[in-house]
């Protein structure tokens, strides 16, 4: 195989998918009556993310793991709707 080069797309980089994450957080959070979830920090993961959330709201009583998990399921849900950034193809 001739390989000329190699993406390595960190989410965001070639596909737009922060507000399809921000979605399946929110609907997460909406199973525990949290309705004003603040956005999520870019670039940690979602593991971090739920960790801080825990904190925040106590509530919440899955574990961080299930919190991925069930996050993860509703990004691919809607993996249809995830974009590719403007001028990747050119």
């Amino acid at each position: 195989m001739d390989q000329k080069g190699f993406i390595f797309d960190l989410d965001g980089t070639i596909i737009d998918n922060e507000e399809i994450y921000r979605k399946a957080f929110v609907e997460v959070a909406r199973k525990f009556n949290i309705e004003n979830l603040p956005y999520q920090i870019l670039g940690i993961g979602i593991e971090l993310n739920w960790q801080r959330y825990k904190t925040l709201y106590p509530q919440i009583t899955k574990t961080v793991e299930e919190l991925t998990e069930m996050t993860q399921n509703i990004y691919l849900d809607n993996i249809e709707y995830i974009k590719l950034r403007p001028g990747f193809v050119e």
